[in-house]
């Protein structure tokens, strides 16, 4: 039998639960001890509605858990790169820097919000499988788990998470639940190969589906609302309204070229305006003029030829130069630019130093025969004892969902 394991990413579930007791009217800056005890019991709760939103008395989705946490992180190591336009600049420019600043003018105290999740990660530890490792973010440890079971047809993988940088790491046994709120995803949204969304949507067109398959299941997988800790509701999902195809390559070239605003990823290019008073910087309609010079459009595939191709990615940076009329910056120093930003942006292990993979692996041989092994829920007891005394939480935990 086929084992599903949810995996988390820790940092978001942190910041998830401290979201849901600033929602709406509520307000939880983690000062006094009734709000630090507040924000301990929800997470807490978390874990429970989480779990009992996929194993309830309507089905059984999953066979194991694994949490994993940012320790730290080795990009924070690397020499950040100073763009060109930025000589002047005072601003910070360190991996995820400008965070630190935004954090002191928040009301919140993340002083304390620190203390308490460093506590609960302890707490975690002893209940659940958890992938804590010096030196890796959450995203990391997700990325080397999607390698390690990229080719076991006995194993697959749904990732909870809300970063849309963990597209990188779909396979066809590897899928996210991107635990967002937009008008196309309600209730969120299940990210798949397009082999993965062939053979559960499409399944009379695919000569190669499997006897054995249960798409029933598979239909209760894509339906689930979480939150929904009864299994009593359903979400329709379809193509691009709560399902969608993975576009790996898309994310690290675009993220690469464009940058990344929360993480602090500066544009291989940017100028100013006519009057002076704005920066403009590569989007994605000037990738689609570049490429339209060589007759090429913006799809997966392109991108993917792009970013395998040292060539391809030459001509796209001189083309990018041209379309932004900026032809006067050296092609080297642009170069320089996008190389520092696929390292930092594209999830691959071979990025990783090798002190911390090394520990990742040890990590994972302790771990190995485990997550093979049924979740014991008596575990989840331990969590269930902190849970709030007011029950508030399960409208909390349905409003959770991040707007877009």
């Amino acid at each position: 039998m086929k084992k599903r394991i949810l995996t988390i990413d820790g940092n978001y579930f942190y910041h998830r639960a401290l979201g849901q007791l600033n929602s709406k009217d509520s307000i939880n800056n983690l000062e006094t001890d009734e709000e630090k005890n507040e924000f301990w019991s929800q997470l807490n709760q978390g874990i429970v509605d989480l779990y009992e939103t996929f194993n309830n008395k309507r089905h059984k989705l999953i066979d194991n858990i694994i949490f994993t946490i940012d320790n730290g992180s080795w990009r924070k190591e690397v020499e950040p790169y100073r763009p060109y336009y930025k000589l002047n600049d005072t601003s910070p420019i360190g991996y995820k820097e400008q965070r630190r600043e935004k954090k002191n003018e928040s009301p919140i105290n993340y002083d304390n919000f620190d203390i308490i999740i460093n506590k609960f990660t302890e707490h975690i530890k002893d209940n659940l499988i958890t992938f804590d490792v010096k030196g890796l973010e959450g995203d990391d440890n997700l990325m080397l788990l999607s390698d390690k079971y990229s080719n076991d047809p006995n194993t697959e993988l749904i990732i909870f998470c809300t970063d849309g940088d963990l597209e990188q790491t779909v396979k066809d046994n590897i899928l996210l639940f991107r635990n967002i709120k937009s008008k196309e995803c309600p209730a969120g949204e299940f990210i798949l190969t397009p082999k993965m969304y062939a053979q559960y949507f499409e399944p009379e067109k695919n000569v190669f589906l499997s006897n054995n398959l249960d798409l029933t299941e598979y239909k209760n997988l894509f339906s689930i609302v979480i939150g929904d800790t009864n299994g009593n509701y359903r979400q329709l999902r379809k193509i691009n309204q709560g399902i969608s195809t993975a576009r790996p390559f898309y994310v690290a070239l675009m993220k690469s070229i464009c940058g990344d605003k929360k993480d602090n990823l500066f544009s291989v290019l940017s100028w100013p305006s006519k009057t002076g008073s704005m920066m403009y910087k590569i989007t994605e309609k000037y990738i689609e003029k570049a490429l339209k010079i060589h007759d090429m459009f913006l799809t997966e595939n392109t991108c993917k030829n792009i970013l395998m191709d040292k060539e391809n990615l030459m001509n796209l940076l001189l083309s990018l130069k041209e379309v932004t009329k900026q032809n006067h910056i050296d092609i080297n120093v642009i170069g320089k630019h996008l190389k520092h930003n696929l390292r930092m942006n594209v999830l691959s292990k071979s990025n990783v130093p090798e002190l911390y993979l090394n520990n990742w692996n040890k990590t994972f041989d302790n771990y190995s025969e485990l997550i093979q092994q049924p979740f014991d829920e008596t575990k989840l007891d331990i969590f269930r004892k902190n849970k709030f005394i007011k029950d508030k939480a399960t409208d909390t935990y349905k409003n959770s969902l991040p707007n877009l």
